[in-house]
This record gives C-alpha cells, structure tokens and sequence, in this order.
C-alpha cells in the first residue's frame, strides 16, 4: 500500500524501526515489513485525529495524535492497551515528538510549546516546562537535544537526570521548517535547513562542525532526514513557496553521505517515494532512535 505525501505529518518522530517492522505515521499509524515495505497492519487513534508521533520501549509502541492523547499499543497486534492521560494545557494540543529515554520514562514534545514527562508503568505524566515548540528531537543516551520551531534554527539542551534544567541555544543562523529535523549518529547532530543545507553539530558545544551544501537550486527544499551510524539520507524535492498550502513534492531526490568524513557517496532520483523509502531501508540497522521520511 502507498500512501501520499498529504497523509504524512510534516515535522515531529513520525516512524520508528522496530523488530524488523517500520511504524510509519499518518492518518493511522501503518505496520510496515521493512524488507518488503509491504503494509502488515494499521492502528486509527482512538480520537480519529491523525497519528502525529512514535516512540517504542522494547515491547510497547506508545503513539501521540493530533489531539494531546497518548496511546500505549501492543506492536504484535496494533490493538491500543490503554491511553496515558496528559496534563491539561490550554496551548498543548498536539503530541509532536515522543522519546523513549529508559527504565520506565519517556518525553513527549508539542509543536505548539510544552513537553512532558510520562512514567510508562504508572501510566501518569507531568508537565516539566512550557518552551519554544518542538519540531523534531535526538537523544544520546543523556541529554534531549530539541529542534525548535522558530525563524532560525533553535535547539534546547534537556538534561534528562534534570529536565527541568533545559538550556536553550540560539546560535545556529539557518531557517527552520516544519521539515527539518534533528537527529544523532551517535558522535554528532545532524539537521536538514529549511533550504537543501545538513548541519553537523558538535553535541558539546553545539557549534557547527561541518556545513554541507545538498542543493543551491531555488524553489528546492529538503523533505526527510534519516540518519545512521554510518550514513545520513535527506530527500529533496521540488515546493512551491508561493503556495505551499498546495504544493506537490515533486522530482525527489536522495542523498546519501558518510557520517565519518560528510562526503556525498550517491545520489537517487526516482519518480516515487515507495524506491526512496526502500532505499533508505537498506539502513535500518544503524539508525539510532527514529526515521523521517515520505511516500507517495
């Protein structure tokens, strides 16, 4: 099955390997074989607004909507198991990012401007701080680095033995879209600019370390961002910024690099998404937390 571009959530961890399996998000949360990227299964949230976020514990999916809920889902059957309630909170009306941190904790972030702490075993949450909204998040094993919707590119330091403790950086002079994305290869960050730029940040200092021009051609923007332990993948395609309520993102091309040395190793055009989501496939053994990504 395929599903178009317009069904996808542009901005948040919106699919996760798992198991051998691909979660992908949209209007349902879709059940992929990742050798095939045949559909297995599917699950509708609850609310019947459209999946917008995923994360996994090992045996549980627990998969944000579109309407502040939060569902915990047997990932054998796609049946929910229960809902963990969310603080109430007049601004948080969308789960945008979820993290699995360990133990029995995660983190969901909201686009609009809050993030939560979730006790997986207590099924309970806390609202730790209201903050700049978050498009997309890594994490190291320590710390929560989250891409902050904002004119320039922002990211917010989260200190998960501490999370209310966030620290926030604003030094990084590119446009953020709802594309773009952060993620980490397990040295470095990686971010997809507005325009057809990857940054490659030093998760100490958060200073860029490497500027990667993908594409200098107007009217081009960069789509998805995956990233592995050896290779990174961003898709760019064509958009119309006059009208982007109505573009098609159309003429799609992969680039993939190596994360040692951000050498370009290829590049793929095709005319669909289902080859460049097969492609980027290939890499699911090394990709750390979470994939970005479209069909069409």
């Amino acid at each position: 099955m395929v599903i178009a571009t317009s069904e996808i959530p542009t901005y948040g961890e919106k699919s996760i390997y798992a198991d051998g399996y691909l979660y992908v998000c949209g209007n349902t949360l879709v059940k992929y074989d990742a050798s095939t990227l045949s559909e297995v299964a599917y699950y509708t949230p609850a609310d019947t607004y459209p999946a917008t976020a995923v994360t996994y514990d090992g045996t549980y999916l627990y998969v944000g909507s579109g309407d502040n809920h939060l569902y915990k889902i047997d990932p054998s059957t796609m049946v929910q198991i229960s809902e963990i309630p969310m603080p109430s909170y007049t601004n948080y009306y969308s789960i945008d990012a979820l993290v699995f941190t360990g133990g029995t904790t995660l983190f969901a972030f909201s686009q609009n401007g809050v993030y939560v702490q979730v006790n997986t075993y207590t099924e309970t949450s806390t609202l730790i701080k209201n903050a700049t909204g978050t498009l997309s998040m890594a994490y190291d094993g320590r710390y929560i680095y989250a891409l902050r919707y904002a004119d320039e590119i922002n990211i917010t330091k989260i200190d998960t033995l501490n999370p209310g403790s966030a620290k926030y950086y604003t030094n990084l002079n590119y446009f953020t879209g709802v594309q773009s994305s952060i993620q980490y290869d397990g040295k470095y960050l990686w971010i997809n600019a507005y325009a057809p730029v990857l940054l490659v940040v030093d998760p100490l200092t958060l200073e860029i370390i490497e500027e990667i021009i993908v594409e200098d051609s107007a009217g081009r923007i960069s789509q998805a961002l995956t990233v592995g332990e050896h290779y990174a993948y961003v898709i760019v395609s064509d958009y119309d910024y006059a009208s982007p309520a109505s573009s098609t993102y159309a003429n799609p091309v992969v680039y993939k690099y190596s994360t040692s040395t951000f050498d370009k190793l290829m590049e793929y055009s095709g005319d669909n998404f289902d080859q460049l989501g097969l492609l980027m496939a290939t890499n699911t053994s090394g990709l750390k937390h979470s994939v970005s990504w479209a069909f069409a």
